[in-house]
């Protein structure tokens, strides 16, 4: 998406996909986060018809911990993990609501080819010659046609190669360890005034909020049960793995996606969906997102002493400290420590 290749980051928690961690402090008026967001942010987008199984929602490793903290798009996504059993959601929006305003002009008549993307785990071995011959039979109604690749799908030749051949720009798309991942994808779909792709993705909400017109075009490209077979997502919920191929196919997004299902040339905005989509309501306020972030004096003493106490919640101890404003009393703070000893165990009463 940039000619400089991005500068990756280590892992360090979900928070961190695509540099949620980093669209939050840049927000909150905060310096690049020495530590992520606490709540683990929920990526991509997840509509309401995926509301089948929290792991479907969250996308997380961590989902079947239901005391985790976890930040959702939606109001509806929140009711229905509560529904399950979860007990510390909270509606905030998905990241690119908390981008600014992208100062890029949009090249008019230009089209952006986003087709489907792996992951590392992932394969999808078909289509990759017809669909770029589809493209280059409408290319001649665009000013400009660019084809923008998944880092996964460069690595193994996945479409980048066809289109290459027939003589088109490709560049790469989103890496998720890159921390300025959404402002790429951002200054990108805000830069044509078309983009299509030929299946279910998270694009499709994503270049609608940025203003694109977004159409589902050509042979649709569907995943397999095979296609999913070294997903770590999929061994922990094995389960899941034909409810996940009824939800990418084409059965399924021509139902509940309709509108999307046009020509390029005839595509329509759908901002005010997208924005709907993506919980634009739900953007809290600088200084309360500023608050999610460990590195807070505040929320660095409830990490220390949830492991000093064994594993209790630390948001309950951060509103308990934030009550009493513990952090500026020394009295108090030498007698929460007695308090921790002894409930640790490291101390006695009396």
């Amino acid at each position: 998406m940039s000619a400089d290749p991005p500068r990756l980051i280590s892992f360090r928690n979900e928070s961190d996909y695509y540099g949620a961690s980093f669209v939050a402090a840049r927000y909150a008026g905060l310096a690049a986060p020495d530590k992520p967001l606490y709540p683990l942010w929920q990526h991509g987008w997840a509509p309401d018809y995926w509301q089948v199984h929290p792991y479907v929602v969250l996308a997380s490793l961590r989902s079947h911990r239901k005391s985790e903290h976890f930040f959702v798009a939606r109001k509806s996504e929140r009711d229905y993990l509560e529904s399950c059993g979860y007990r510390n959601v909270r509606a905030a929006g998905n990241p690119a609501v908390y981008l600014p305003a992208a100062e890029i002009p949009r090249v008019p008549g230009s089209l952006l080819v986003m087709p489907v993307h792996t992951a590392f785990y992932t394969e999808n071995r078909r289509g990759f010659g017809d669909y770029a011959r589809r493209i280059e039979a409408v290319r001649g109604r665009f000013t400009k046609v660019v084809v923008c690749v998944s880092p996964s799908c460069l690595e193994r030749g996945y479409w980048s190669d066809d289109f290459r051949r027939l003589g088109f720009e490709v560049i790469g798309g989103a890496n998720i360890f890159d921390p300025r991942a959404y402002f790429r994808l951002r200054e990108l779909l805000s830069s044509f005034e078309y983009v299509t792709t030929n299946s279910y993705g998270s694009l499709i909400a994503y270049a609608s909020y940025f203003g694109a017109k977004v159409s589902i075009f050509g042979d649709y490209t569907a995943y397999r049960l095979e296609d999913f077979r070294n997903s770590p997502f999929n061994i922990q919920y094995p389960e899941l793995n034909e409810t996940f191929v009824r939800l990418y196919s084409e059965e399924t997004a021509r139902s509940r996606l309709a509108r999307f299902f046009v020509s390029p040339w005839e595509a329509r905005e759908a901002r005010e969906w997208a924005a709907g989509e993506l919980g634009e309501e739900n953007r809290m306020a600088p200084g309360e997102m500023a608050g999610y972030f460990r590195w807070r004096p505040r929320e660095r003493l409830a990490v220390v002493l949830k492991k000093a106490i064994g594993g209790r919640d630390p948001s309950k101890l951060n509103a308990f400290f934030h009550a009493l404003r513990v952090a500026h009393s020394k009295w108090l703070g030498r007698f929460l420590l007695r308090r921790t000893r002894i409930f640790s165990g490291t101390g006695r009463r009396g």
